[in-house]
């Protein structure tokens, strides 16, 4: 006889753990149709399928007709209309709404990238990724060639500060082969904390700047608006997005799907993330100072985000890091923006992804990218074989079918 978890149902059925109580409370005096048997002190719900329907119907139930608590209504800032564009703010709700989720990306806007580089370099940065960044050129006669005919374009996919990437370029750029230095971040802050660390070596014309949302829109234009091959000179892209940036997305496939449609056979996509370790799965400690950056975005919205709890967990099936905002209170978020004009209910207890941060193996590593029509040409990693940098390009079989 098989019996579900508490929590399992809270999770799958997105109620709180106190509503899941009070519905077998509800069972043990015939006040619903669960079926339900003690075991030890307590009563737990069977796994059948009359009770899947059953718990269906009560959140459905409680959905519609809840009246015992009264919900606070509110409505986003003005600030918040003034931050985010209207696509962004339609969003962002959306994405709240159907998914309980608030993309970490968004909160590098309005003060979130300062934030970030204050708590960057007061704690010392992660140097790794740069060390790991700049030994590529000395293993890079595996996959490059340098020679007086060809130049790159560095490509920086959610640069941050540029640090990671600096003793690269520095070295491509006294080596006289670095072309351009692309930088591309959804937020204009960002970017402008990189271009204040890129003046202090490079030249002005050598910086573009491109304000792009990487995992919903093409990057063509980035990729391949400074690329160009002349009798003289061939100039090829190096795509890099290091810090563990990737594993952040919401969607990673339709990311690197972006990648691989607007890059050719001359061109590498080098990625830096993190292997799967057991003590990295159990590092979820909450430290409020450091990440209340992705808090403000709720807060601009209305929610109590003081009073909220903070919980995380590892989802071994998925192989994700999560940390879960955990409503204090039942919510009504009225949004009348442009053509928008949403009310959202939020019950007490609901939780809210506000941070998420994927592990790799070298399994799921080759399956995403095959999946994708990418393939690996180098890795390289720590002393520890903890971090990774993976240097990609497309598939030859996805090329030579494009020749067919």
């Amino acid at each position: 006889m098989n019996f579900f978890k508490n929590t399992l149902v809270a999770e799958k059925y997105k109620v709180s753990n106190s509503t899941v109580g009070e519905w077998v409370k509800g069972a043990e005096e015939n006040k619903n149709n669960l079926q339900v048997k003690k075991v030890g002190k307590k009563y737990r719900i069977l796994d059948n399928e009359n009770n899947h329907a059953e718990m269906l119907r009560l959140k459905d139930h409680g959905t519609k007709y809840k009246t015992s608590r009264a919900r606070k209504v509110v409505e986003p800032s003005q600030q918040f209309y003034k931050v985010f564009s209207y696509e962004e703010v339609i969003q962002i709700i959306n994405d709240l709404d159907i998914n309980s989720f608030m993309d970490q990306k968004y909160a590098y806007k309005n003060g979130g990238a300062k934030i970030w580089d204050d708590n960057y370099i007061n704690f010392g940065g992660d140097e790794l990724y740069s060390e790991m960044a700049e030994s590529l050129l000395n293993e890079s006669n595996t996959f490059l060639k340098f020679d007086a005919k060809t130049k790159f374009n560095i490509v920086d996919i959610g640069p941050g500060n540029a640090l990671p990437v600096a003793g690269f370029l520095k070295k491509l750029n006294n080596m006289e082969i670095l072309n351009k230095y692309i930088a591309v971040d959804i937020s204009k802050e960002m970017l402008d904390i990189a271009k204040i660390n890129l003046n202090k070596y490079l030249k002005p014309e050598q910086i573009v700047e491109h304000v792009v949302d990487v995992e919903y829109n093409n990057l063509t234009r980035v990729l391949y608006e400074h690329k160009y091959e002349t009798e003289d000179v061939i100039v090829k892209n190096l795509i890099f997005i290091l810090g563990d940036t990737m594993s952040n997305f919401y969607n990673q496939v339709r990311f690197l799907e972006n990648i691989r449609l607007s890059i050719d056979q001359n061109d590498y996509f080098i990625f830096g993330e993190t292997f799967d370790r057991q003590p990295r799965r159990l590092n979820l400690l909450y430290d409020y100072n450091y990440v209340s950056f992705y808090l403000w975005i709720l807060e601009e919205m209305g929610i109590n985000v003081k009073d909220c709890e903070v919980k995380a967990r590892f989802d071994e099936k998925e192989m994700i890091r999560r940390r879960y905002l955990i409503l204090d209170k039942d919510y009504e978020l009225r949004v009348v923006h442009k053509n928008l004009n949403k009310i959202i209910r939020l019950s007490k207890g609901r939780e809210i992804e506000i941070w998420r941060h994927t592990l790799w193996n070298l399994s799921s590593l080759v399956h995403i990218l095959d999946l994708t029509g990418l393939e690996i040409c180098h890795l390289t990693t720590d002393q520890e074989a903890d971090r990774f940098i993976a240097v990609t390009r497309t598939k030859k079989s996805y090329h030579n079918s494009l020749n067919l």
